[in-house]
This record gives structure tokens, sequence and C-alpha cells, in this order.
């Protein structure tokens, strides 16, 4: 669905980011890549962290961008707050499509053990704060063998969005002001 003309960066988190295709990569290698990815290093999950940081690299280039974000939404050691993954994701003003992988980590995990203490409601319900607030949307339930209609419908989403915004010369809470917009 991507073309010619469009740039892929695919990122890998675990208590680092690491860069597994980076922006300059020809599109002809980005298949390569995709079947390469790592196994995550380490158990620690700095979610926010690497959240903050993609979005401070995507946030000066130039035309639309979206951020595709697979995860649970845990966050183990993150120096970042989530309270700041969503100022940036305010801040820079580029949609994150979340693919919410917690329902399916669950199901594979033992009844019994760390893992089970976790708040996963809480990361879910992260999860759907920082798709709502950036502009963007979560997919619950998302595998390999149904991540095509999703991802079809955010490249076309990003094909066909406008975005609007209005910053009133005064602002006065008190007073509403009518704003009429023309297609």
């Amino acid at each position: 669905s991507l073309e010619e003309k469009d740039r892929l960066a695919i990122f890998a988190y675990d208590d680092s980011l690491h860069t597994v295709v980076d922006f300059a990569t020809k599109k002809d290698d980005w298949g390569i890549a995709l079947s390469r990815l790592p196994k995550p290093k380490f158990s620690e999950s700095n979610f926010h962290d690497a959240a903050v940081d993609v979005l401070r690299r995507l946030q000066p280039m130039a035309g639309p961008k979206a951020l595709l974000v697979m995860s649970t939404g845990l966050d183990t050691f993150s120096r970042a707050s989530f309270e700041e993954v969503l100022a940036e994701s305010e801040r820079v003003q580029i949609p994150v499509y979340v693919f919410d992988l917690g329902a399916s980590v669950r199901r594979r995990m033992s009844p019994s053990g760390l893992p089970t203490r976790i708040d996963w409601a809480r990361c879910a319900q992260n999860l759907d704060r920082l798709g709502a607030a950036s502009g963007g949307r979560v997919y619950r339930e998302v595998n390999l063998s149904n991540v095509q209609a999703p991802y079809h419908e955010i490249v076309e989403e990003q094909k066909v969005r406008y975005v609007l915004r209005y910053t009133p010369s005064v602002t006065t809470p008190s007073q509403p002001r009518p704003v009429q917009v023309v297609l």
C-alpha cells in the first residue's frame, strides 16, 4: 500500500530503542528487514521512553506522518511518564495508531507469577488515551492473520486526512465563537 515516495522506519524497543529500518532504507529492502525483526534482548519494556523518542524523531519530517505502535502498553523502567508520552503526542500532532497486543500476550502467559500482577486494564486504558489524544485509534485483537484490514484503513485515512486547527486571537472562555468551515 505504501508508494515509492513514502518513507518508513521501524523501531523495536526493550530497555532501549533500536532502529530496525531507518527512513533512508529503500522500499525494496523493507520486506527483508521486517522478516528479521529482532527479539527483545531484555525483559524490560521502556515503552514510554521509546514512544517519546520516536515521536520526536518524526516531528521535524515534512509531510503527513503517522506512528503505528504494536505494544501491550506495558512499561517497566522508563524515565518518561505516560503523561509525558501524551504531552509529546499532542505537541507534535502526529496521529498514533495502536495495535494493542495485551490480550494476545495474556493468553500465552502462565496463570500465576509476576506477570499476573500487571495492571493490564491500565495498560489498555493508556493505549486508548494515546490513540484518542493523538487523533489516532486503537485496534484490539490484532494478529498476523487479521492485520491487513486495520493497516489498509490507516493507510487510506492518511491519504485523505485533513486536520483543521483554529486558534482565536483572543481567548475568553466565557465567550463562545462561531466557526464555520466550508468545503
